[in-house]
């Protein structure tokens, strides 16, 4: 990792849905096995979806299209929607705020817990809008449904406060609502920033002469039978925060923003639809010399590549002109239009998540449906290429580093420039055992989140439990329904997680008070349990060191009430009804009530502090787990229970 820089930028969450993938793993893995998500549509389907009969007879009627299942669907409640509103909403907006609120747990945040967080978002012209008003919908035109509205409908689900602007540069919209996002970290008009755009395009496009959507229905990119792109829908999020910050917080990175910069081709180009090679080889460069580094350590550019022969050909000379100035000879190209579709205005984040996961792993994948090399290219003395087959970069002594382009129509573009993730040098947190919390709105939401995290160890071995139970106490919200689990290990998580819960339930509105309760307990077995906690537990160390009592038993409980007192577990007043966290061994106890028992003491404490948790209780999560010691996960997010909210009247596509 090269010397951080106050203007470096971490990703440190990200979140998508795009055709034939639910989140961001689905999408590395189909790039990988080529998984086609772009379907053709029958006559009837495309009728449903509102394709009237002149376009249907019309032979430039494009059939193919990148579909996204469940685009009708969302979870009304979670946000605090009734039915009627939700039909109200504009998709897209609904498709961008269950991803915005994905990208922040995969980035292990609540929302609650960092509100100085900027937003930048784009959604594309509303079809469903269109329709819906045309259909006089009861109370149409309702305020917030346009694309002016899709950031602060963000920020006010999420109650974030920093600054908050739709952003609408045609293609290369979510990616100039990356670069301002970075810039408003680095300017520090912000703590924490959300950057992202989703796209559900109507489905009847029309190929053209001048080759922009494809009759084929495949983007070729790069290819001699390149004509034009098929478009998709899609969404993509991500997560921002100056790198320093996120190191020292413990975050984890999925690659680093090193430059960036947006221009605009001005007006030395043949129409205002054209695109402009001096423009988009300028942006290249500057962006590139924000970053300083030389194109030479750049290892691969996620093009914009929107299959078009001119177009193509053009970005890849504009490519050529940049790194020349830069110090490069070239380097592999992919686009992931190729591969899932043009997501319209999505398209740029996309394309940068996809080349964050590049930097990440140093593999590339091929690029679909190149087989023979654009004519317009001179891919044998340029230097770049395209792979057919994935790659796996070289080493370097440099970090690996990578690029992404976005150009809109109308000539505004976007370039940023990545590098891999610093290595993480913390210790390691060694504990015997970990507590695993899990929180939904519903029963049925909690189950389902135990069996994604079930899932996710299983595929996931090596990933640190220490770090998954930080994740889970710090990085989510505790919804009213709660599961707890205190494991050892991953063999002991699954197990658990595929059984029933042992402590489970829905906790009160108001949490009931507290109070302890001491029990005798044998002075042998008080040392032994002072001994074991003190070599775990830094708290219950301090309290020992600072008790005043010289007898083992009242050491111990005087130093376990000092533990949970700094811990945010504080007894109250003694009501009727109160819970009772028994300082002793609690052999006679009931299993509703909380103990510390003489087995297996630090088991038993995370116990009781769970089982207090399920109960209402709110611990200062922060002081049981210490921050520098952990690293937040990337994890399972929400399981949304979606249902489908479709104004009557607006034509879809089917599932």
């Amino acid at each position: 990792m090269s010397e951080i820089r106050a203007e470096d930028i971490a990703i440190v969450g990200m979140a998508c849905r795009v055709p034939g993938a639910a989140d961001t793993t689905a999408l590395w893995r189909n790039l990988f096995t080529g998984l086609d998500p772009i379907r053709g549509y029958s006559d009837d389907e495309l009728r449903a979806a509102g394709v009237d009969e002149s376009t249907m007879d019309n032979a430039a009627l494009v059939r193919h299209f990148g579909h996204l299942a469940g685009v009708a669907e969302f979870d009304a409640e979670f946000f605090g929607y009734s039915a009627e509103e939700a039909a109200r909403v504009d998709p897209q907006h609904r498709l961008l705020l269950q991803t915005a609120w994905s990208a922040f747990e995969d980035a292990g945040l609540d929302p609650a817990s960092c509100p100085d967080t900027g937003v930048f978002a784009s959604v594309a012209p509303s079809w469903y809008e269109h329709y819906r008003l045309a259909g006089a919908w009861p109370g149409a035109g309702v305020a917030g449904t346009a694309t002016d509205h899709v950031a602060t409908r963000v920020s006010y689900a999420l109650g974030l406060t920093g600054p908050s602007l739709a952003v609408q540069s045609s293609c290369s919209s979510s990616l100039v609502a990356v670069c301002l996002a970075a810039q408003s970290l680095a300017d520090f008009r912000c703590d924490l920033a959300l950057a992202g755009g989703a796209a559900v395009p109507y489905p009847a496009r029309l190929s053209t002469q001048d080759g922009l959507v494809s009759l084929s229905g495949r983007c070729r990119a790069f290819d001699a039978d390149a004509d034009g792109s098929v478009f998709g829908s899609g969404v993509g999020a991500v997560v921002l925060k100056r790198l320093g910050e996120a190191i020292e917080d413990g975050d984890r990175v999925h690659a680093v923003i090193r430059g960036w910069a947006v221009n605009n081709d001005g007006g030395e180009r043949s129409d205002y639809r054209s695109p402009s090679g001096t423009g988009q080889a300028a942006v290249v460069l500057e962006a590139l010399r924000a970053a300083e580094v030389g194109a030479d350590t750049v290892d691969y550019v996620e093009t914009h590549g929107s299959g078009t022969l001119i177009g193509d050909a053009l970005e890849v000379d504009a490519l050529e002109r940049a790194f020349r100035l830069a110090g490069g000879d070239g380097c592999l190209l992919g686009s992931v239009k190729a591969a899932i579709g043009h997501l319209d205005v999505a398209s740029g984040v996309v394309g940068l998540i996809k080349s964050a996961l590049v930097a990440r792993h140093g593999t590339v994948p091929a690029t679909p449906h190149h087989q023979r090399p654009n004519p317009h290219i001179g891919f044998a003395t340029n230097g770049f290429s395209v792979n057919t087959s994935p790659v796996t970069l070289p080493a370097r002594t440099t970090p690996r580093r990578t690029g992404v382009s976005s150009f809109g129509l109308g000539g505004t573009n976007a370039h940023v420039v990545l590098e891999q993730p610093p290595e993480d040098h913390r210790a390691p947190a060694t504990s015997s055992h970990h507590l695993l919390t899990l929180s939904a709105r519903t029963p049925q939401a909690l189950a389902e989140a135990a069996a994604r995290l079930r899932d996710h160890l299983e595929r996931e071995p090596g990933q640190p439990l220490a770090d998954i139970a930080f994740t889970l106490a710090l990085g989510r919200r505790a919804w009213p329904w709660r599961r707890i689990e205190v494991v050892t290990d991953h063999a002991e998580a699954i197990a658990a997680l595929s059984g029933p819960a042992v402590t489970t339930g829905q906790s009160p509105d108001r949490p009931r008070p507290l109070t302890l309760l001491r029990e005798p307990l044998d002075e042998d077995e008080a040392t032994r349990i002072s001994t074991d906690l003190a070599a775990s537990e830094p708290a219950f160390r301090a309290a020992l060191a600072a008790s005043e009592h010289s007898a083992p038993t009242a050491r111990l409980q005087d130093s376990l009430a000092r533990t949970l007192a700094s811990w945010g577990i504080a007894p109250t007043a003694e009501p009727d009804d109160p819970i009772a966290l028994v300082l002793g061994p609690g052999s006679d106890v009931s299993k509703a009530i909380p103990a510390v028992s003489t087995e297996q003491p630090r088991q038993a404490l995370l116990t009781a502090v769970g089982r207090l948790w399920v109960q209402g209780v709110a611990p200062t999560w922060p002081r049981i787990f210490a921050p520098d010691r952990h690293r937040r996960a990337s994890l399972p997010t929400y399981p949304f229970e979606r249902a489908r909210h479709w104004a009557e009247g607006v034509p879809a596509l089917p599932d």
